[in-house]
């Protein structure tokens, strides 16, 4: 994707599992389509792995969170075990 269109959504490797870091621009939908593509891409390589969910520049409502969350864990068995919303 080109500059004027970032990635709905950026995941970050750390040592320790993952970082997801929403771009404010798409909309929800965008970003849940991005990580569908995403999961079922790259199934194995992010199966049974820890994510944090990093909204500090991008704040998700409670719903849309647990959205996320449920299509993480049903699509690759990925456990969100921080949501980040403020420094």
């Amino acid at each position: 994707m080109s500059s004027d269109n970032p990635l709905p959504i950026q995941i970050k490797a750390t040592r320790d599992g993952f970082i997801l870091v929403p771009d404010s621009k798409p909309s929800f939908p965008e970003i849940i389509n991005y990580m569908e593509k995403r999961l079922e891409e790259s199934h194995d390589f992010f199966y049974h792995s820890e994510m944090i969910l990093d909204l500090r520049a991008c704040p998700m409502q409670t719903d849309q969170i647990l959205d996320l969350r449920r299509l993480l864990a049903e699509r690759a068995g990925v456990k969100l075990v921080e949501v980040k919303m403020q420094e």
